[in-house]
């Protein structure tokens, strides 16, 4: 769970009804739009066409909604760097405690009384080569916030009930091209799911105080092999053959042990002796045909003969 403990607000994405396993920026920065703001940056992973939901929660130390009966703070969600929903929720008299839940995009088709939600879903990118030089420059401005959902929150004030803005959602481009990416590990986009309707619901105006957010929490996603291309997380390294014994073995790693073992046995040499005048002799005693062959024994020396040169 991403949290700035100083103000008393936190913030995580729900995957299949959990929390997402967080990852650390190895590499925070500040915003660049909004430099002061306080940002905290996490990495999770993102799979094929799973739902996910934003979570915000506010913390017993948090104490701005309380020093104010209109004080409110809205959370405005991003995925993918484009604007997709904004939620806020009065709190409890004399408890500012409270979570909020951000799933999808909320809307009201034209000419209808009840409101629809596309719930907010994972969905693999296309990768494609372009050609038109439009398209490319386009491909590389929306590169630029692909993989990230970006949570802002602002202190504001309800100014009241206001009209409901009649759009039906759009449909997500899913395709980029490769160039455009450079480099980054990029495989999977926020799309929507199909709409369901939700009833009519309450659409207030929100003034945005101070000019700037209150805090900004930014979630990265990637795929597994994403996390592992950047570095995220650890790439699991490859089990060693031999600590595995034979039973974890393939048939085409067993076939290949063997045969580095045979030629390792053909390369042995048979064990030689070295015999007096040179000779060497083998001690298998076998010969060339397999058959036993006679052992050869040395000629043992004669004593030395005294010859007596004398007359006597």
């Amino acid at each position: 769970m991403a949290v700035i403990d100083s103000l008393g607000i936190s913030a995580y994405v729900r995957v299949d009804g959990a929390a997402a396993v967080e990852y650390a920026d190895p590499d925070p920065s500040p915003d660049v739009k909004y430099p002061d703001t306080p940002v905290v940056s996490k990495y999770i992973e993102s799979k094929d066409d799973k739902e996910y939901a934003v979570v915000c929660m506010t913390l017993p130390q948090h104490s701005w909604l309380s020093t104010h009966k209109d004080h409110l703070l809205s959370f405005q969600v991003c995925a993918d760097g484009k604007h997709r929903a904004a939620r806020f929720k009065r709190p409890c008299d004399h408890d500012t405690r409270y979570s909020l839940i951000v799933d999808g995009v909320t809307s009201r088709p034209r000419g209808a009384s009840h409101e629809i939600l596309s719930k907010f879903k994972f969905d693999a990118m296309k990768i494609v080569d372009r050609d038109d030089a439009k398209a490319a420059k386009r491909d590389t401005e929306r590169a630029a916030g692909l993989g990230s959902i970006r949570v802002e929150v602002w202190r504001s004030l309800n100014k009241g009930l206001t009209d409901p803005v009649e759009q039906a959602p759009k449909k997500t481009d899913m395709s980029i091209a490769e160039k455009a990416l450079k480099g980054r590990a990029i495989s999977h986009g926020t799309t929507l799911s199909t709409p369901t309707v939700v009833g009519k619901q309450a659409w207030y105006n929100i003034e945005k105080l101070y000019g700037k957010p209150y805090v900004i929490f930014e979630f990265k996603y990637r795929s597994k092999d994403g996390l592992r291309s950047e570095m995220i997380v650890p790439r699991t390294p490859s089990p060693d053959p031999a600590a595995r014994g034979i039973a974890g073995l393939s048939q085409e790693e067993v076939q290949r042990l063997a045969e580095e073992r045979l030629a390792e046995i053909k390369k042995e040499k048979k064990p030689l002796i070295k015999r007096e005048f040179g000779e060497m002799f083998d001690l298998t005693g076998e010969d060339a045909n397999g058959s036993p062959r006679p052992v050869k024994m040395p000629r043992k020396h004669k004593e030395p003969e005294t010859i007596d040169l004398t007359d006597d």
